[in-house]
């Protein structure tokens, strides 16, 4: 996403005009957007109005595009996002993915161990890699 966005008046617009043409000209292909958030979901005032017209220029084309190019994006914080970005029918589907339990890091861990240093017997119940159940210290000041 950082890569659209620069300092000159009107790069940013052109940049995006850019990178529609080119996955336009690599269709069919998947185009990843990474960390979208950061991109379209600050303060539009505080840019000149330039992510306002950057997501204007996606938006529409997203709406419009008839060639074959699956749209991805990736976010960490979807309610920054603005809501005509996650209007209905802007992406087919919108999910979490959370991180993994306690037995499934469990498992993660012993696969990769196994992969790379295998162990007859490895003393899980020594080994702790449930999250703690408090949120442990604070780091504000009083």
């Amino acid at each position: 996403m950082g890569r659209l966005f620069a300092g000159l008046v009107g790069a940013s617009e052109a940049r995006t005009r850019e990178m529609i043409l080119r996955a336009e000209a690599m269709a069919p292909c998947v185009l990843w957007i990474d960390e979208i958030d950061k991109g379209f979901g600050g303060d539009s005032r505080s840019d000149g109005g330039t992510s306002q017209r950057v997501l204007g220029t996606v938006l529409t084309w997203m709406a419009e595009k008839t060639s074959a190019v699956f749209v991805v994006a990736t976010a960490n914080g979807v309610e920054r996002l603005p809501a005509e970005l996650l209007r209905k029918g802007r992406f087919d589907e919108i999910f979490l993915l959370d991180l993994p339990s306690a037995e499934e890091r469990r498992a993660i861990l012993e696969l990769q161990l196994g992969r790379r240093r295998p162990i007859t017997a490895f003393p899980w119940r020594c080994w702790w890699i449930a999250p703690p159940a408090s949120p442990g210290p604070s780091w504000s000041r009083p």
